[in-house]
């Protein structure tokens, strides 16, 4: 894992100003949050912590590697003269991803970035910030699940463009937190329970949704990521390319094999996670306390198979 120091295309080493100490706590329905950033929507806590990693074994199982792509990817952390192939991680999380890639490519310098407090390989800074201390710093950019704390998306995308050296790729990974059918189409939000179409799931992806569009990010910027990139004259139009992962829940498909069998039964225990980890989210934004616990109880046993109300395929893209 590197430092916090990395070196640029013009041979320079940089250090970032040393970041406002901003990890402080408090609690909110019995979860752990960071309480100087008001855009933190998810808990900081062990909990969500492992959830996190569950997730990130879930798209790595998924994708057959940590990242999308391998065939541009690769060639640009191989081994070479000069400066060392650089990659930085935005919104790092547990850290798991950067920790991971920081083996695969033990010649490369990986840096993480996070708001919350990291292990001490990682840098603590809000990514909302200009990060172009780190000019030309890295080949390999990535960003999981950030959109929630993005306050301006394509300022956001100029920033990482200022970090990228020459030819350098930006990988955005993206779950969307919806329901899609047979055919993967998003399912519609139907929120009153015994109108046609309702399922417990989608409306409390509903209710989450509601709440974050109150918060500053940018949680619908997946739906434009490629309009942003092709609009911003430092990426390359006809290199983006989408890929998207549907995964079920429940039911399983027929035919399954072991290997998606065990990804569909992690990606049901993550749910089951993840939704409690928005009770406190949609509660303060005035959601019924028991409505809410009503509601995850249901929400438990669906994910487990024993309720047939939500009995379509429920599939989640990552972008």
């Amino acid at each position: 894992m590197a430092s916090n120091l990395l070196t640029n295309a013009e041979g320079k080493r940089e250090s970032p100003e040393e970041p406002e100490e901003i990890w402080q706590f408090h609690n909110s329905f019995g979860r752990k949050f960071n309480t100087k950033d008001y855009k933190i929507i998810l808990p900081a806590d062990s909990e969500e912590m492992a959830r996190l990693d569950l997730m990130h074994k879930i798209l790595t199982m998924a994708l057959d590697s940590l990242y999308a792509c391998p065939e541009i990817v690769q060639p640009l952390l191989a081994p070479r003269d000069g400066l060392a192939p650089g990659v930085l991680d935005l919104g790092s999380g547990s850290g798991v991803w950067a920790r991971e890639m920081a083996e695969e490519f033990q010649f490369a310098e990986v840096l993480g970035i996070d708001v919350q407090p990291p292990p001490a390989e990682f840098e603590v800074d809000d990514m909302n910030l200009s990060i172009s201390h780190y000019a030309h710093c890295f080949d390999v950019v990535h960003c999981r699940a950030i959109d929630f704390y993005v306050t301006d998306y394509p300022k956001f995308l100029y920033e990482i463009a200022r970090v990228l050296r020459p030819n350098g790729v930006v990988l955005l990974v993206y779950p969307v937190k919806s329901l899609f059918n047979e055919k993967y189409e998003p399912m519609p939000y139907v929120t009153e329970e015994g109108q046609e179409g309702f399922y417990f799931t989608q409306a409390f992806f509903k209710a989450v949704h509601t709440a974050v569009k109150s918060r500053p990010g940018a949680e619908d910027a997946y739906l434009t990521y490629k309009k942003m990139l092709t609009e911003n004259p430092n990426y390359d139009d006809e290199s983006i390319t989408i890929k998207e992962l549907h995964i079920p829940i429940s039911p399983w498909p027929e035919r399954m094999n072991e290997h998606d069998k065990a990804i569909c039964s992690m990606m049901g225990r993550q749910m089951d996670i993840m939704f409690k980890a928005y009770r406190p989210l949609v509660i303060a934004q005035g959601m019924d306390l028991a409505a809410v616990d009503r509601l995850l109880a249901i929400l438990v046993r669906v994910i487990a198979g024993s309720s047939s109300t939500d009995s379509a395929m429920k599939l989640l893209r990552t972008v």
